[in-house]
């Protein structure tokens, strides 16, 4: 088993571990998530979900305006595009 069963970029010979940027969205999801539990969370049945695309799409956009990244919103042409699976096949 690689690693021994570990993580390999934490057991490897330069552990490097994940990189900040990974580590910041990370810990956010987690928040953002338990905020909506504690808020929402009777509206969840017991078990595993998914992250509600609003939640990522909150982080993402902090992480986004903390680093100075500004982006258009979608034409209608783009989201035709990323909702077709006949597009780029």
């Amino acid at each position: 088993v690689i690693a021994e069963g570990r993580l390999v970029n934490l057991a490897a010979p330069i552990a490097l571990g994940h990189p900040v940027e990974v580590m910041d969205q990370s810990f956010g999801v987690q928040a953002v998530v338990v905020r909506e539990l504690a808020a929402n969370g009777d509206a969840y049945d017991a078990g595993v979900h998914d992250v509600p695309d609003e939640l990522d799409r909150e982080v993402a956009d902090i992480k986004l305006a903390a680093e100075g990244v500004e982006y258009d919103a979608l034409s209608d042409e783009q989201r035709e595009y990323m909702g077709s699976w006949e597009h780029g096949t």
